[in-house]
């Protein structure tokens, strides 16, 4: 692009790009220090900055690389070229603040799509799983919690906003004040915070397989769901090893055996099935999960005394018994630690049948 300044064009894009994330960083990072409100909230800010610091450190590279592949190409020396204009034209406030609109949208289309996809469960579990076990760990409303991510979904991200505004031809002053716009947005939804009507943000973190969008929500997907919670429950014993489940439901039962606490199988080597990838990571606390966040529901219905709460989850679990009495059937294991489950199994099954 044009330039009539008397630094490389690269130089000045990739410099002022540096400066102005870097001060937010730093501007956001001393701001939430100083307001922490637990020392909770500080170890969740200490585990953070690490992440930021790789994350934007590897951002920084890339777009230095790309700049100096791109200088190189066109033949201008180190930094030499860049897709924006970098002259004393800049564009008017109006003109200016359409580009910024433009490539914030742009910004979201790309964004939504990426993001739906990082739930797929093999990259969810590869690298979107990062950032979503931060938010599980701490449940702390924290704007650097924005940044802790995968490197790769982290790259995919930052690009973006240069993508959209080059796409405009814009000039590089828009360019910094959307990448600042983009920064602040995600920063301040991911502190709790929410515009009513346009995003809640939060309302992913709960419902992970909706809202997607970084800064629009989806108030028709909300609408259907309203038995998420039982449906993240089932899919969660869905996605349990089939021993672990058959303890939390002798528990329900009342029947739990303390020296089965550390038994997956009767050999873990070949016993392989999913470990859950939304939702519930932590199998030690299954059975809380299970009645999600209080237990007060857990300690009144764990006799399984015909409670209509107990009752109406443990019947989600009927057809896994089914499936659980195939698998360890069609596995050839005779050991009495088979037999017992496939005998606990079966009796759920009838007291599912009988209830």
């Amino acid at each position: 692009m044009e330039s009539t300044s008397s630094y490389p064009p690269g130089l000045v894009e990739f410099g002022g790009v540096v400066a102005s994330q870097t001060s937010l960083l730093l501007a956001t990072g001393l701001y939430s220090y100083m307001t922490a409100a637990s020392e909770k909230q500080r170890k969740a800010l200490s585990e953070a900055i690490p992440f930021v610091i790789r994350n934007f450190s590897i951002a920084y590279l890339t777009h230095f690389v790309a700049l100096t592949l791109l200088s190189w190409h066109q033949r201008v020396g180190i930094l030499g070229a860049s897709l924006f204009e970098v002259n004393a034209d800049r564009p008017g406030p109006i003109n200016a603040g359409k580009q910024i609109l433009i490539a914030v949208a742009i910004f979201e289309f790309f964004f939504y799509f990426i993001h739906r996809l990082m739930h797929q469960p093999p990259l969810y579990r590869a690298i979107h799983a990062v950032h979503h076990q931060f938010e599980e760990k701490y449940n702390e409303k924290l704007p650097f919690a924005n940044f802790v991510t995968h490197p790769l979904e982290f790259i995919f991200v930052y690009s973006l906003v240069p993508i959209a505004a080059a796409l405009q031809q814009s000039h590089v002053t828009v360019l910094w004040c959307a990448g600042i716009a983009a920064s602040s947005f995600t920063m301040y939804l991911h502190s709790g915070k929410s515009i009513p009507g346009l995003t809640s943000h939060e309302t992913h973190h709960e419902k992970p397989k909706f809202n997607f969008g970084k800064f629009t929500s989806q108030k028709r997907q909300r609408v259907l769901t309203k038995d998420t919670k039982e449906i993240a429950r089932k899919g969660h014993f869905y996605n349990a090893p089939i021993f672990e489940v058959d303890r939390q439901i002798k528990r329900l039962l009342g029947q739990a055996n303390p020296k089965d606490s550390d038994i997956d199988s009767p050999d873990k080597k070949d016993w392989k099935l999913p470990t859950p990838t939304y939702i519930f990571p932590e199998r030690e606390q299954l059975v809380e999960n299970f009645y999600g966040l209080g237990i007060e529901n857990y300690k009144e219905d764990k006799l399984f005394g015909r409670h209509i709460q107990v009752i109406k989850d443990i019947i989600a679990l009927s057809t896994l018994c089914d499936q659980a009495i195939r698998t360890i059937k069609s596995t050839g294991i005779s050991t009495i630690t088979s037999l017992q489950n496939w005998k606990s199994l079966a009796f759920l099954k009838r007291k599912l049948l009988t209830a």
